[in-house]
């Protein structure tokens, strides 16, 4: 999708509602392939602070400038216009994610800062005390497999994957 009129340029993506298509003038050749995202976004798609080139701004897409998901939506701090205050829905006018949760957690089965009440710890579980997000992972990563800042161990720098060591997702 272009920004400003600009057009999709060879060899890249162009992201309609969810739909990729690549442009007329794809070249196979891999010196020609895009390095997906060499910026702060998640794709090359997007230089700028979103998901896609299609948001410059700090949403999702374009279609919301402003902080929720979508323009259309969102025009406060929650997900989508159904939410004016801090969790996800209108459902929830508390911290959590649904009215079901006047706490910390998602849902009302946690008043800890976990995500369901088997975990009072700082986990995604009851299952992990830690950081991370299962018990076998005492380190930043999601799992005891990765003790950097990526996902995983495989990628010992910011991104997802080893395959990134910049600011985007993939090295790709």
């Amino acid at each position: 999708m272009s920004r400003g009129g600009e057009g999709v340029k060879a060899g890249e993506r162009e992201w309609i509602w969810g739909q990729e298509r690549w442009s007329s003038s794809v070249t196979t050749s891999s010196s020609r392939v895009p390095r997906m995202n060499p910026g702060p976004g998640l794709l090359k798609l997007d230089p700028g602070p979103g998901l896609f080139r299609l948001n410059p701004g700090p949403g999702l897409l374009k279609l919301d400038p402003g902080p929720g998901l979508f323009k259309l939506l969102n025009p406060g701090p929650g997900l989508f216009k159904l939410n004016p205050g801090p969790g996800l829905f209108k459902l929830n006018p508390g911290p959590g994610l649904f009215k079901l949760n006047p706490g910390p957690g998602l849902f009302k089965l946690n008043p800890g800062p976990g995500l369901f009440k088997l975990n009072p710890g700082p986990g995604l579980f009851k299952l992990n005390p830690g950081p991370g997000l299962f018990k076998l992972n005492p380190g930043p990563g999601l799992f005891k497999l990765n003790p950097g800042p990526g996902l995983f161990k495989l990628n010992p720098g910011p991104g997802l994957f080893r395959l990134n060591p910049g600011p985007g997702l993939f090295r790709l």
